[in-house]
């Protein structure tokens, strides 16, 4: 399966999910993600595609305006490290809300000092929509987030709490499963310790 599919492909994915949603499944928040990575030769911005599909459920009223995942739990990456080992595209994938109307595009860049609104002050990669975007995420949707690495891939072991999503003074923690690139700073490396078991050792809040 090809998981670096055109954003029009995307939206058509998206919307077949979305109707499966149960009425009324955004009484409760919920946020989860899975990782998936997709060898796609050599390239300038990176060998191995890795794909974020993300779904949020908040409570009515409550959007999503902006969403993390945690970079550098249980490493000690550096600045450089990571930004060499973790790249995306201007546009790094799209978010659409449940009443498939909107589908936004979003930006992504990293933040070396995580997110203090939200107590975390490991790095991160967050992602926003398009400054350009006329309305934000609603309070239930799907999304396909890219980026890419030269490093291949390393299992995430969970439990863990990577993801994370703001709207306001409101706040929610979620499960990332799936795969992460292996960077060549993790601590145990010499021990063959894949880069997402040592994450999963710090990741859970």
């Amino acid at each position: 399966m090809n998981n670096c599919r055109t954003l029009r492909q995307l939206q058509f994915a998206a919307v077949a999910i979305l109707i499966l949603l149960p009425a009324g499944s955004a009484l409760a928040s919920n946020l989860t993600g899975v990782i998936t990575a997709e060898y796609v030769g050599q390239r300038e911005i990176g060998e191995w595609c890795y794909t974020l599909a993300v779904t949020w459920q908040n409570e009515p009223n409550r959007g999503l305006s902006h969403l993390n995942l945690s970079l550098g739990a249980g490493t000690d990456c550096s600045e450089t490290e990571i930004n060499g080992g973790v790249l995306w595209d201007d546009i790094a994938g799209m978010v659409i809300s449940s009443d498939f109307t909107r589908e936004i595009l979003c930006m992504a860049w990293y933040e070396p000092n995580g997110d203090p609104s939200l107590n975390i002050t490991e790095p991160l990669l967050k992602f926003e929509p398009h400054p350009g975007s006329v309305r934000g995420p609603g309070p239930t949707g799907w999304g396909r987030l890219v980026f890419y690495s030269d490093k291949p891939p390393a299992q995430i072991v969970t439990p863990n709490s990577f993801l994370s999503q703001k709207f306001g003074t409101y706040s929610s923690f979620g499960q990332v499963t799936g795969v992460f690139p292996a960077l060549p700073c993790d601590p145990v490396a010499s021990q063959d310790s894949a880069w997402g078991e040592v994450k999963a050792l710090y990741g859970a809040r």
